[in-house]
């Protein structure tokens, strides 16, 4: 199996290649799978610290609409007598 590769200059001096040309293969999407793969770890821990975010803001409401309440109404069935 052959490949070709056809080298030129862009407009910024950098080097253009066309490698896969004769081979057949889809060099565009091979490349966009492997940075696909590579990112994956970093969307991951990403949704990660949004769930985490979120969690923590659910529990620092709950925590402060538990400080307004006046301390009588935070358990009343604490405050019943005990059934006999």
């Amino acid at each position: 199996m052959s490949t070709q590769s056809i080298g030129t200059s862009g407009a910024n001096g950098a080097p253009v290649n066309f490698s896969g040309l004769g081979s057949g293969l889809n060099t565009s999407s091979i490349i966009s799978a492997l940075m696909a793969v590579e990112r994956a770890p970093v969307n991951r821990l990403t949704h990660e610290q949004e769930v985490l975010q979120a969690e923590q803001q659910q529990l620092q409401g709950f925590q402060s609409s538990s400080r307004s309440r006046p301390p009588n109404s935070r358990c009343r069935r604490c405050m019943k007598p005990p059934r006999r």
